[in-house]
């Protein structure tokens, strides 16, 4: 009886450690001058921590091995974008640090999975193309959508095709993903206008709600976006109204492209429409009053660059 136990042991030893060996893992991380890259990006944020000349050229350093590994690394970072958070690995890292004793501890990046990966590929700019048609089958994924919205976003313009193709589809996730990503690069970009304009035509009024958000932040095109808002304030739902007023005082730099409308507005035999144009009016006004009028320059000046992200996405 002892030897058959024996020999189950070993046999349960043995198979454990051919799975382990065996058992494919994904692809390699990639490896700059005896650095992992997530190794490189940890060195990025603590260096970016520092306030010095020295850190300042380790962190451009780091960069630049980053950059350096190029498309050999998009392998390994589509694979840590898709890998879902580790819940027991957690686990185990809280329970290892209460035991002093026990070294070993579960890799930790500066952000898990996705966000990590999201990181990095903005690291690497264009050399995130390649990656283009594998974070656009993302964009439908509840979990995964606007992480790769935002990976995408590393390419420019050059994502257009995919966020547009995107609002094509029958995928409410994806639709919002895609609008997302349309928002974000309109805020430069005024290739990314005309699409959000249309967006503004959903028949779901969450999307156009995102849509009118996402026009809100642009910086480029006002007299083309400001009229946009406008015509926003005709919406059947009272939220998207509101959120197009929003915007419109937002953009008030710009509100001389708006006047003429919301006047005419202002008398529209909708009484929403008129008390929505009544109400952006007032706020336009007041707006004016409690601050200096800002200096206009031409659209897409960094005058005019919002740091702050669309909401509600």
């Amino acid at each position: 009886m002892r030897r058959r136990r024996l020999t189950w042991l070993a046999a349960i030893v043995v198979v454990s450690v051919a799975l382990f060996t065996f058992w494919p893992r994904g692809p390699q991380e990639p490896v700059h001058k005896g650095k992992t890259l997530s190794e490189w990006v940890l060195e990025i944020y603590d260096y970016q921590a520092t306030e010095n000349d020295s850190a300042r050229q380790r962190t451009e350093a780091a960069l630049q091995a980053v950059k350096s590994m190029g498309t050999n690394a998009l392998p390994w970072l589509l694979a840590e974008f898709d890998r879902p958070v580790s819940r027991w690995r957690q686990s185990f890292n809280r329970w290892a640090t209460k035991h002093p004793s026990i070294k070993f501890r579960f890799r930790k990046h500066v952000y898990p999975g996705s966000r990590f990966a999201v990181q990095v590929f903005h690291m690497l700019g264009q050399d995130t193309k390649p990656a283009l048609p594998r974070l656009a089958s993302c964009l439908g994924d509840e979990r995964l959508g606007d992480a790769a919205a935002r990976a995408m976003l590393a390419c420019g313009e050059t994502a257009l095709p995919y966020f547009t193709n995107a609002l094509a589809s029958t995928n409410r996730a994806a639709m919002s993903a895609g609008l997302l990503g349309l928002a974000l690069l309109a805020r430069n970009s005024e290739t990314a206008i005309p699409p959000m304009i249309r967006a503004m035509q959903l028949e779901d009024i969450g999307l156009r709600l995102e849509a009118v958000n996402g026009l809100a932040w642009t910086s480029v095109r006002p007299e083309v976006v400001i009229p946009a808002l406008v015509q926003a304030l005709q919406d059947p739902a009272p939220e998207v109204r509101e959120e197009a007023t929003e915007g419109l005082v937002r953009q008030s730099a710009f509100s001389h492209h708006a006047m003429r409308d919301l006047l005419v507005l202002k008398t529209n035999a909708n009484p929403a429409t008129a008390l929505a144009a009544s109400n952006t009016l007032y706020r336009l006004s007041m707006k004016a009053v409690e601050q200096p009028p800002i200096t206009r320059c031409k659209p897409g000046a960094n005058s005019f660059l919002i740091s702050s992200p669309p909401t509600g996405n």
